[in-house]
């Protein structure tokens, strides 16, 4: 068995404010739910940037990068207002 951890750092394109890019957060950690993960954000102080950290457990290294693509391919098409930088690590 394998971790897989996700460090997804965001800048969001519109809204200039911390409420807002909590509003955001709190709809990406409902949507990962699906995918069984654990998430916690790990953002700064600056509104326009985040970062979430994502877990998951796999059962090898092969699917671990498999349900990363999938995770990072589900955040950048459900949130077109975000743009995404990714970091993975399977341990």
């Amino acid at each position: 068995m394998v971790i897989g951890v996700i460090i997804a750092d965001f800048e969001l394109l519109v809204g200039e404010s911390l409420k807002g890019r909590r509003r955001v957060i709190n709809s990406m950690k409902g949507k990962l739910k699906k995918f069984n993960v654990g998430v916690l954000d790990i953002s700064g102080s600056y509104a326009k940037e985040g970062s979430l950290g994502i877990v998951f457990p796999a059962h090898n290294s092969k699917q671990a990068h498999q349900i990363a693509d999938t995770i990072e391919e589900f955040l950048i098409s459900h949130f077109p207002e975000v743009n995404f930088y990714f970091d993975r690590e399977i341990i």
